[in-house]
C-alpha cells in the first residue's frame, strides 16, 4: 500500500482498514487519457482518489492513491 498511497498519511489510513472494508460509490472515469484514467471512491466514509493504468488491451493496474 505504500507504494500505491500518495503520501504517508494516505499510507496510515489504507493499512489500518478492516480487511472486509470494501470500495463503495466508486464513479464513472473523471478524467485522464487514453492511457490513464481518475476514479473516486469511498472507503469507510472517507473519498480516495485512484489513478488506473492501461497495461495492455484488457487490463489496468492502480498506480496511485490518494486523499
Amino acid at each position: 500500500m505504500k507504494k500505491l498511497a500518495a503520501d504517508n498519511k494516505t499510507a496510515d489510513l489504507l493499512v489500518n482498514l478492516n480487511e472486509k472494508t470494501r470500495c463503495k460509490d466508486t464513479s464513472d472515469a473523471q478524467g485522464g487519457t487514453s492511457r490513464s484514467l481518475n476514479y473516486a471512491t469511498g472507503l469507510e466514509g472517507k473519498t480516495f482518489g485512484v489513478e488506473m493504468r492501461k497495461q495492455n488491451f484488457i487490463y489496468w493496474k492502480v498506480v496511485k492513491i490518494y486523499r
